[in-house]
């Protein structure tokens, strides 16, 4: 069994199974009832 989130940019992170987001509260990152707040990557590491 593992941990799996939803992601598309622009839109919330959501864990499948719980239903709740990964939001930043307060400079920390939390996991929460969905409030609304939307993600966007900027930078992306690859590999050499």
């Amino acid at each position: 069994m593992g941990i799996y989130w939803d992601f598309t940019q622009g839109k919330e992170l959501k864990n499948r199974e719980t239903k709740r987001c990964l939001e930043i509260k307060k400079d920390t990152l939390i996991i929460q009832e969905c409030s609304g707040q939307r993600w966007e990557v900027q930078h992306v590491i690859k590999d050499f």
